[in-house]
């Protein structure tokens, strides 16, 4: 059983041994893909899915797609 964390904001990512969870805002989302998920860009990703995740190259900010609320900003570097 995973145990996530209370007081969660939406599109943010818990990780649990080798899975990685985004929260959409009613529900945890198990992100698919291989040992890294993660894709390093300038722009956000094309035609994103439920639980993508990307760092922006330039800005060192981590984003996760939310099919409800778009690209959202899940951590403030800087």
């Amino acid at each position: 059983m995973i145990n996530f964390p209370a007081g969660i904001a939406n599109g943010q990512l818990h990780i649990v041994g080798d899975e990685k969870w985004t929260y959409d805002g009613v529900k945890w989302n198990k992100v698919p893909g291989g040992s890294n998920p993660v894709q390093h860009r300038t722009t956000f990703p094309q035609n994103p899915s439920e639980g993508d995740v990307y760092i922006n190259q330039d800005t060192a900010k981590l984003y996760a797609y939310s099919s409800t609320g778009g690209w959202i900003q899940i951590t403030n570097v800087g």
